[in-house]
């Protein structure tokens, strides 16, 4: 994520230190969808730059955060990079870069959140059991 983000500004492209790359991104990006069309009409151009100043500071300031020795820290970016996958999913075609970025985003996250807040469907269909300590540290709290 982090070089995805340096290279952006790295490009020296206009657009993006201008914060207007979105303005042209949905309509040129290299498969897009049907909701890339909805996207780019129906979203002010304010809202755009928004969404690249968001995208930059996603990309580029928060995975430090992956190494913070708090875990608050490291719930927050991966929340805020699975969120961007979603958002970047639901208006282009980049599905599996997408995937496995959120794949890779798992390993940051600890097993009490994912026990915690993935659905108990999920975690049996996987056939992943919560360790017995922490079940009963759950218990006591």
């Amino acid at each position: 994520m982090f070089a995805s983000g340096l290279v952006k500004l790295l490009s020296r492209c206009k657009t993006w230190w201008s914060l207007t790359a979105l303005h042209y991104h949905f309509e040129s990006q290299p498969l897009p969808h049907f909701m890339s069309w909805y996207v780019h009409q129906l979203t002010p151009d304010i809202v755009k730059r928004y969404m690249v100043a968001g995208t930059l500071v996603i990309e580029i300031v928060l995975p430090f955060l992956f190494y913070s020795p708090f875990r608050e820290h490291r719930i927050f970016a991966t929340i805020s990079n699975m969120v961007l996958m979603i958002v970047i999913a639901g208006t282009g075609n980049y599905n599996f870069f997408n995937l496995l970025t959120a794949l890779l985003l798992l390993i940051v996250l600890d097993d009490h959140f994912i026990y915690k807040y993935v659905p108990k469907k999920v975690l049996q269909v996987m056939d992943i059991k919560m360790p017995l300590e922490q079940l009963i540290k759950d218990i006591k709290n």
